[in-house]
């Protein structure tokens, strides 16, 4: 493994707004991070190399201190079905190179449709259907790291509460990280760390945690989720179409 302590403030002020999400509902460090790192002109590789350990440390804290909220049968099914998906979403992507933001974007948009009340009996007929969105969370999320848009949507069609919510998604983003770092290290035989915005990220989520989760209710965190999933989906949008 190879130490990198340098540090570029635009990069320190991506991390500090992704983790806002993150803190609120267990992504946005890797969803965020990537692509803003990828418009700076950092490889793919190397956006990974940055975000990930934060990603897996700070998802590894929130499943620690809020354990109990995890969807353990959840977790189970992620693991059997989404991550082998993933890895090999990510040994495809560095030997090919893949483009899919518009499935996604698509996919965005119909899960956040949903999610509205207005359709709620269509909504739970579709997402009743045994773990589907399973192997397409572990493939998207291996080719572009954005996976967790659509993680987003299938942990809120059983986890109603904040805790629950973001300690299950931080369950999967901590699996999925540890097993893209290991991943890229038995692929290029060397990962850089770096050291600076890691201790960044890991001192602001700590003082940041607390605070943000104790003003945020239930029903004020199902509205931010909505909001959440259609900015998501404008933004893959307008990168798909390179207008960012």
């Amino acid at each position: 493994m190879l130490l990198d302590i340098s540090f570029n403030h635009i990069v320190a002020i991506i991390i500090l707004v992704s983790l806002l999400t993150q803190i609120l509902f267990g992504v946005g460090v890797l969803l965020w991070g990537t692509p803003s790192l990828l418009l700076l002109g950092y490889e793919f590789s190397t956006a990974l190399s940055l975000l990930l350990p934060i990603s897996m440390v700070i998802s590894g804290l929130q499943v620690v201190k809020n354990s109990q909220h995890v969807n353990r049968r959840g977790i189970c099914n992620f693991i059997k079905f989404s991550l082998p998906f993933a890895v090999l979403g990510l040994l495809t992507v560095m030997a090919f190179g893949i483009n899919i933001e518009w499935f996604v974007f698509g996919a965005l948009v119909f899960g956040g449709i949903l999610r509205l009340n207005t359709v709620k009996r269509l909504s739970n007929k579709i997402l009743n259907l045994k773990d589907f969105m399973l192997p397409l969370i572990g493939i998207v999320h291996g080719i572009s790291n954005l996976g967790g848009s659509l993680l987003v949507i299938w942990v809120s069609q059983t986890e109603t509460t904040k805790l629950g919510f973001r300690s299950t998604v931080a369950a999967c983003y901590f699996l999925l990280a540890l097993f893209q770092i290991v991943t890229l290290m038995l692929y290029k035989n060397e990962l850089v760390f770096f050291v600076a915005y890691f201790l960044f990220g890991t001192i602001a989520y700590a003082a940041l945690d607390r605070f943000i989760m104790r003003i945020i209710n239930d029903r004020m965190y199902g509205v931010m989720l909505n909001i959440l999933i259609f900015l998501m989906a404008f933004l893959i949008g307008l990168k798909a179409a390179s207008v960012i």
